[in-house]
Order: C-alpha cells, then sequence, then structure tokens
C-alpha cells in the first residue's frame, strides 16, 4: 500500500467521503460496522441503501460487548427472576430506556420480551448517558446496556447488574451470571464490531487484513483499551465472520 494512499483511507480528510458499498474492492477501504448497521437494520428498514450480505466481504468479528441486564440500586429488583416476575405481574408498566430507537439496547430488551413472553414498555433517550441517568434516578425500571456504558455508574454503587446476555461471564464482572445461568435459556445480545471491504475484494487481499487484525488484537496495548471498553476481543477468520453476520441478520 501507499503511503499517501494509506493517509487518505485512514486520516481525516475534506474530501467527500465515498461510501462503502460504492467503493472499489481493491483493500484500501475498510469498514468497522457494528450490530445496529449491519445486522438489525435491515430488518428495521424497507428501503435501506444496502444489503450486508450482498455489499461486504466480512474480514474479521472483531470484538463484541455483551449487553448487561442493569436496575438502579434503589430498585427492589435483584435478579432475572423478579424483573420477569415483575413484568409478568404488571404488563406494560415496567419500562426500559435506550440509547435511541432501533439500537441494541432497544432490541435487546424486545428479544428479552419475546423470549420470556412479557411485556414492557420502550422509552428512548438522545445517548448512552441518559439512559443510564434514568436508571440511576429510578426513572426506567431496568435495560439491557453494555457494560461500557454502566462502567462508572456501576464502580460508584448507582447501578446494580443483574446479568450478562452472553455466553459466558465477563472478567470484569465475574460474580455476575449469564442470562442462561440466571434462567433464561440460550438468550445473548451483544454490540459487536465486524471490519468488512466491499464485496468482490480479492480473497489474497482480505487474508492479509485479517492477518493484520489477528496479529494486532493480543498486543498488550489493544487488549488494554479493549478490557477498558468491555469489550471481548473476537479475531473470527473471514469464512466464520461472514457466518456469523448471515445468523445475526437472521436473528434480529
Amino acid at each position: 500500500m501507499g503511503a499517501d494512499k494509506l493517509r487518505r483511507v485512514f486520516q481525516p480528510s475534506n474530501e467527500p467521503m465515498t461510501h462503502p458499498f460504492k467503493a472499489p474492492p481493491d483493500g484500501y477501504t475498510v469498514i468497522l460496522g457494528d450490530v445496529g448497521c449491519m445486522s438489525m437494520a435491515p430488518g428495521l428498514y424497507s428501503r435501506l441503501p444496502y444489503d450486508p450480505l450482498r455489499d461486504f466481504a466480512p474480514v474479521s468479528l472483531v470484538g463484541r460487548s455483551p449487553l448487561v441486564l442493569t436496575v438502579g440500586t434503589q430498585s427492589p429488583l435483584q435478579s432475572l427472576q423478579d424483573l420477569t416476575a415483575a413484568a409478568q405481574a404488571a404488563p406494560g408498566k415496567l419500562n426500559y430506556p435506550s440509547s435511541g430507537t432501533g439500537g441494541p439496547n432497544h432490541l435487546g430488551a424486545e428479544l428479552y420480551a419475546m423470549q420470556a413472553k412479557v411485556k414492557v414498555s420502550h422509552i428512548p433517550y438522545k445517548g448512552s448517558a441518559p439512559s443510564v441517568v434514568s436508571l440511576v434516578a429510578g426513572e426506567t425500571d431496568f435495560g439491557f446496556l453494555t457494560a461500557v456504558t454502566i462502567a462508572s455508574q456501576l464502580n460508584a454503587g448507582k447501578v446494580r447488574a443483574l446479568a450478562v446476555a452472553h455466553t459466558e461471564r465477563l472478567p470484569a464482572m465475574p460474580n455476575v451470571p449469564t442470562m442462561s445461568e440466571a434462567g433464561l435459556k440460550g438468550f445473548t445480545a451483544d454490540a459487536w464490531f465486524l471490519a468488512a471491504v466491499p464485496a468482490g475484494t480479492p480473497k489474497p487481499i482480505v487474508d492479509r487484513l485479517y492477518a493484520e487484525i489477528a496479529k494486532a488484537l493480543p498486543a498488550p496495548e489493544v487488549k488494554e483499551k479493549l478490557d477498558a471498553m468491555g469489550v471481548l476481543p473476537s479475531g473470527l477468520k473471514p469464512d466464520a465472520s461472514a457466518q456469523f453476520l448471515r445468523v445475526e441478520v437472521d436473528k434480529w
């Protein structure tokens, strides 16, 4: 790769940006798509201007940030079972916040409601911070938020984590059970990040990009940053990442 071209791709520029799915499939344009734009959007928008499965070639699932079932410390809810029982007793009364309609906080809670067979109410906020504040203030009853979103308030004792929506417990929260352990078998909901290039990018280029990502993820400085954000490094290979994306698009 020429240094000038790399700078144009990875450094801020005043030039108009090309949509990733219209960029040349030459390996010089890489996106880091999240669960919202890559797997939830196709189920939410009838006229989405791109198709994640058609327009992109996955390079690697870089990391996953599991959602955490969270309540304010003033809440009487002490477990997932408490939440489900309360929701069953008063359909539609319990509410949850999100950082905006259509994101993982929103759809994660709706997935819970579907699997637990309860009815709850959604209150969208403009961003993650006010959604956490709503739990601290008791304005909302529970939420499915990422670990990094609740970290400071959790450490300050202002919110309580009841369960992690992942297959395993988080290293940063070893005493918090998974949703399966807490009683809702098989429930997972992650905010994740997938590196991808335009469809049609030659396989040797995809493999080279994957090799660089796989080499970077275990680096101490990278791991430190990911740990601080509550992100579990993944590093799935391209074929496995493509299969993961198909499953997630179908799921959401």
